[in-house]
């Protein structure tokens, strides 16, 4: 979340559009899905700002978001990979 705010705020929108899907896939949740829809809404998509800002509102409450169009399937999974987890002593263990 913080490179994507970063990066928005830099004017770098695809590098911080990237960072946020991928937040959201790593389970970042509502703020993500608002600060996407910030993003979207700055750079005229207003279609896309209306459903990020529903999906933010969504995962507020705990409910299934509906996934963007456009994103292909080989998008979503380099947004969901993720090449370790480490435990409560930041030690990396292998997922499962």
């Amino acid at each position: 979340m913080t490179l994507a705010r970063l990066a928005r705020a830099q004017g770098q929108w695809p590098q911080a559009e990237a960072y946020l899907h991928r937040a959201i896939a790593q389970g970042a949740g509502s703020e993500a899905w608002e600060e996407l829809g910030h993003g979207f809404a700055a750079h005229g998509e207003e279609a896309l700002a209306r459903q990020s800002y529903a999906n933010a509102l969504l995962a507020a409450r705990g409910e299934r978001v509906r996934e963007l169009p456009g994103r292909d399937l080989r998008q979503q999974i380099a947004d969901s990979a993720a090449i370790e987890e480490r435990d409560e002593h930041g030690l990396p263990r292998l997922r499962g």
